[in-house]
């Protein structure tokens, strides 16, 4: 369960969890990772895993990163992906930082796969040749 601790919430998913877990063996593994675990989460964990329990915790804890979306909006048609395109290539040159990373979205696999395999957005993204 990723997230865990918002679905062992008694407000979140925790029925639903509970629920699932009584369809499958009693032998089974259960991993629940989460960045943050309350109260609340230990003692549902407790309650799902019995002794059985392990915690496994970073420290020191893993400092905020910081995030930010960028929407390239536009209408359909090859004029519209071709100037999404170009906008996301000017960002990525003139915006990205060479230690920052980036997730890229897209409507449908074409464009996703148009993007994977374009050379220009690879360099400017800095997996080309040559890359940042």
């Amino acid at each position: 369960l990723d997230e865990a601790d918002e679905m062992l919430a008694a407000r979140g998913w925790l029925p639903q969890v509970k629920a699932a877990l009584a369809e499958i063996r009693e032998d089974r593994q259960l991993l629940m990772l989460s960045a943050t675990w309350p109260e609340e989460a230990e003692t549902v964990a407790r309650d799902l895993s019995g002794s059985e329990l392990m915690r496994v915790r970073v420290d020191p804890a893993v400092p905020p990163i910081p995030q930010s979306v960028r929407l390239f909006p536009g209408s359909d048609g090859e004029d519209a992906i071709a100037a999404r395109r170009d906008a996301f290539l000017k960002w990525l040159r003139t915006e990205l930082a060479e230690e920052e990373a980036v997730l890229v979205l897209c409507k449908n696999g074409a464009i996703a796969r148009g993007l994977a395999f374009d050379e220009e957005v690879a360099e400017a993204a800095g997996g080309g040749p040559n890359g940042k």
